[in-house]
Order: structure tokens, then sequence, then C-alpha cells
């Protein structure tokens, strides 16, 4: 038997399984944690010299437009208390004032919570400045479509993320039950996609075989 602890609710559970029915176990990272003091810096230097890619402030010139999309108030909250503030700054610093940039929550089907619920989600590192805040659009009114996939899907994405000049996507990266991972590219689709490319990308997992 394999004693497993299980965080859920806010409290902590229990539970033995025979070891022929565990199929995993966590096991915890080698590598150490970052003291918290030291993760901003840790983030910079991470965008300013990122692997196989030109740093963040090499990407964006005087005057564009940036939409910087996070995840929703359902997922872990680091891109948008930890990470987006530092993508804010290093986007000030590079000539792109506040004034020019929009945060997009990356909803997805997802219904909009309350205002107090989306406020805490945001946090003071994003709303305690002049960058503009939104719910990616649901409504077809906000959004723009793109035309079709080769599988046929129509391509329907948020607006403000269409016609900002620049787009950053900031999204956590774990495993799905789907196959794969959740993250990367899906920060767009399905993240600040239309519900129609939503329920169509999502009906195609059921007719191809993963892999």
């Amino acid at each position: 038997m394999t004693r497993v602890v299980i965080s859920a609710g806010g409290r902590e559970h229990c539970v033995e399984i025979p070891d022929s029915n565990l199929l995993a176990c966590h096991v915890p990272p080698s590598v150490p944690a970052i003291p918290a003091d030291r993760l901003p810096q840790v983030i910079r230097e991470s965008l300013e010299e990122p692997i196989g890619s030109r740093g963040l402030g090499d990407l964006v010139g005087d005057g564009q437009t940036v939409a910087v999309i996070v995840d929703d108030w359902a997922r872990p909250s680091c891109t948008r208390h930890a990470v987006a503030p530092v993508v804010l700054d290093l986007l000030n610093e590079g000539g792109i004032s506040d004034e020019r940039i929009t945060v997009v929550m990356a909803r997805g089907l997802a219904l909009c919570p309350e205002v107090e619920t989306i406020e805490t989600a945001f946090g003071q590192g994003i709303l305690g400045r002049k960058a503009s805040v939104a719910i990616s659009g649901y409504h077809p009114s906000q959004l723009t479509f793109l035309g079709y996939t080769s599988l046929g899907t129509p391509i329907w994405i948020d607006r403000t993320v269409v016609e900002a000049d620049v787009v950053i996507g900031i999204g956590t990266v774990s495993p799905t039950p789907w196959g794969g991972w959740s993250g990367g590219s899906k920060i767009i689709a399905p993240g600040v996609a239309g519900a129609e490319t939503i329920r169509q990308n999502h009906s195609v997992m059921m007719k191809i075989v993963p892999g």
C-alpha cells in the first residue's frame, strides 16, 4: 500500500492505494524553489534572454498596441499575479505605455464570474496601473472571423486580440486527460476563441485518433 496525501478544498486528505492500482505517484521536483523575493528578477531575466527567441523588448516597437493574454480565474494565479506585471514593466521600458496595452483574460466557454472574483483574479499588479483589462469576448459582436482551418473549423477570435499589433500569451502548462498538454497555443484557441470555434475544434478530438 502507498499512502498518498491529496490537497483539496483547503484540506489534506490521506488515501491508501494498493501498489497494483497505482499508476503514478508525485515526486517532489529536484530543482530548488525560487525565493519569493527573487521571483520577479528571475522572470525578468528569462524574458530578456529567452531560449530560441529575441528578448521581449526587441519584439515590440514604439507606438504599437499590445494584447497580453492571461489564464482565467480558475487556473493558477501565477500568470496574472507574478508574470504579467513583469511583462507590463518590460513593455513600458520598451516604449509601450500602459494606455496602449490591454490585458485580456482568456475564458474560453467559462461563464463570466462576479466582479469581485474578476478583481481578485487580475490582482493589483495589473489593476493598479493604467493598462486596460478585459474578459475575452463571447458574443459575435466582440469577435472577428478569420476564415476556416484545414479541418473546416471556423476561426472566431476576440477582436481586441486580432486588432493588436503584438499579442503576448502567458499561460500555465499542465497535463490534460485528453492527451498531451494544456497551455501553449491553447491560450488562443480555446482561450480567446468564440463558442463556435471552440465547439467545432473540441468535437474533432472525438473523431481523430490522438497522435
